[in-house]
């Protein structure tokens, strides 16, 4: 029987400053107001769209993902999280009724709200290996650590398209578009925990929700 957990309820948070952050709104600026009252405006239609699941597969790795990080049955554990699509939709729908900033906050909420949302799922799984007797050596992510690939394969494993309702295109991207995905190479040390996502290693320089000091 597969080793899965299914999540299905987090504690709904949205920080807005993440949001302001997220459009490089800077403190103070003209623009502050503007977009806080956006977002104030928004978040009844938000809460209302957005679906927040995630699961957790515990397993082994197969010999596709065999690379320098990751060796053929070494201890792995998939975590894939999603927003859902109705989200994604009513942005959608902001833009094409060409009111481009509203359809830009909706996506900087959906965004800070999947950043957020991964914490609370970081906690899952933190007490989830403890069980196990288990730690998280590293956190992997493709195309970063790990092929493309890692992401079909996630799907499959965690029956995430059953489950999220999350499927993989022809050019291996997750859809819907507000999902993550990422690989926790196991380690049989359970006082190790770092499966946090490393902004050291991102080569995306211009990341608005990048640590500055990396």
């Amino acid at each position: 029987m597969p080793d899965r957990i299914l999540l299905s309820h987090f504690r709904q948070s949205l920080d807005r400053q993440m949001v302001l952050h997220r459009l490089s709104c800077v403190p103070g600026s003209a623009a502050q107001e503007e977009l806080l009252a956006s977002c104030e405006q928004l978040e009844p239609l938000f809460r209302q769209a957005v679906e927040p699941k995630a699961v957790i597969a515990f397993g082994n790795a197969p010999v596709q993902l065999a690379n320098r990080f990751l060796q053929t049955g070494d201890g792995i554990a998939y975590v894939i999280s999603t927003l859902g699509s109705e989200v994604e939709r009513l942005a959608e729908e902001f833009f094409e009724q060409k009111d481009y900033f509203n359809g830009m906050v909706l996506h900087a909420m959906a965004d800070a709200y999947l950043f957020t949302m991964e914490q609370e799922l970081l906690e899952t799984l933190k007490t989830a290996c403890e069980a196990r007797g288990a730690g998280v050596e590293r956190r992997l992510e493709a195309p970063l650590h790990l092929p493309m690939e890692a992401q079909m394969i996630a799907v499959r494993e965690t029956d995430a398209e059953n489950l999220l309702g999350i499927f993989v295109t022809e050019g291996l991207m997750l859809c819907p578009v507000k999902s993550c995905c990422f690989v926790a190479k196991l380690t049989a040390d359970s006082s190790v925990f770092c499966a946090a996502h490393n902004c050291g290693d991102c080569p995306n320089l211009t990341c608005s929700l990048r640590n500055p000091g990396l």
